[in-house]
């Protein structure tokens, strides 16, 4: 019994360190607004994470069979892969995503078209224009 006792504590106390480095893990985020609500962040970077979150949105309407805001989420990517790396449109393309989260697709595209119509915003090549 001694034995079992000693055992068991042991593998407790193996099983510490990784408490320990699990209780230190940053936090998933599951909001919109935190992925793409924090100005600090880099322009370029909140207006690609709205990218990635439009393009999830878009999936997930498709899937859904609602294929009007399908198309308007895949527009509002298009608008934002033409926008500038400035601050305002990087808070236009947060806007898109978190309105895009919310369900109004519509909103979506307003706010990226308008990060699209800024000063410094670039053709979209072709090739990049998504379906």
């Amino acid at each position: 019994m001694h034995r079992i006792g000693i055992t068991l504590l042991l593998s407790g106390l193996l099983l510490l360190p990784n408490l320990a480095s699990a209780q230190n893990a940053p936090e998933v985020s599951q909001s919109v607004e935190e992925i793409v609500g924090d100005a600090r962040l880099a322009p370029n970077l909140r207006i690609k994470r709205s990218v990635t979150l439009l393009q999830a949105r878009a999936q997930v309407e498709r899937q859904r069979d609602n294929s009007a805001g399908a198309d308007r989420l895949e527009q509002s990517v298009n608008y934002l892969l033409q926008a500038p790396a400035i601050a305002e449109a990087a808070e236009l393309a947060a806007q898109a995503a978190e309105a895009a989260d919310a369900g109004d697709s519509e909103t979506a595209l307003v706010f990226a078209e308008s990060a699209a119509q800024l000063d410094g915003a670039k053709e979209l090549p072709e090739d990049r224009v998504l379906d």
